[in-house]
């Protein structure tokens, strides 16, 4: 079987009567809700379409459009890409302990002040490989395209540009790691960054279409 597109049905969910509304997208491209109201939940079927028209079982979901009170930052269209200015809370920190071959980082719990807007991280961790008596200078980040703050899994990288492009990656700091001799007790190191801030990124979009 050929799929050629995708049927979608979606409609009021929980409105006994509602009507369905129907829209047929060509296979491969993106499926979207139109013309829905925020704040709704709607009930969802996606159906795919072979070359002979025949259709499949429908997959069912639901989906519950974005509330539009948003303020600063959070209002931003979907087409907003980072490095909006931004600051971390002051009880932010980031340290590190390294043996001669691995370094754990840790950053702590912390608050991203944005456009107005504070965000609330939890604290988070990752690993660097390293070799005995070196020097590494890495940047730390995480990818929060929806700025909905909670638990992100620390991005790493030795690159300065990959640590700020993409929409929605938050630049938290850079950190150099010294990494001890064979035998030598771990090194340590890192402190507070509170007071300078990374980049920022799209919120929600603000028009009224959502993708399923």
């Amino acid at each position: 079987m050929t799929i050629i597109a995708q049927e979608l049905r979606y409609r009021v969910a929980g409105v006994d009567g509602t009507e369905w509304i129907v829209d047929r997208i060509p296979a491969g491209k993106n499926i979207e809700l139109r013309s829905v109201r925020r704040g709704i939940t709607y009930d969802v079927e996606i159906r795919n379409v072979d070359h002979t028209g025949r259709m499949s079982a429908p997959a069912t979901l639901q989906h519950t459009v974005g509330s539009t009170v948003r303020e600063g930052a959070l209002a931003l269209p979907v087409n907003s890409v980072a490095n909006i200015s931004s600051v971390w809370d002051v009880d932010t920190s980031v340290t590190y302990s390294a043996t001669d071959s691995v370094a754990t980082v840790s950053v702590s719990a912390g608050t991203l002040v944005i456009g107005g807007t504070t965000i609330n991280y939890g604290a988070s961790s990752a690993s660097v490989a390293g070799a005995p008596e070196t020097e590494k200078t890495i940047y730390l980040f995480y990818d929060d395209p929806r700025l909905e703050g909670g638990s992100v899994d620390l991005g790493v990288t030795e690159d300065y540009i990959t640590s700020t492009a993409g929409n929605g990656r938050i630049a938290i700091t850079t950190l150099k790691i010294t990494f001890p001799a064979v035998g030598a007790p771990p090194t340590t190191g890192g402190g507070g960054i509170g007071g300078g801030g990374g980049g920022g990124g799209a919120k929600n979009p603000a028009a009224e279409q959502q993708a399923v």
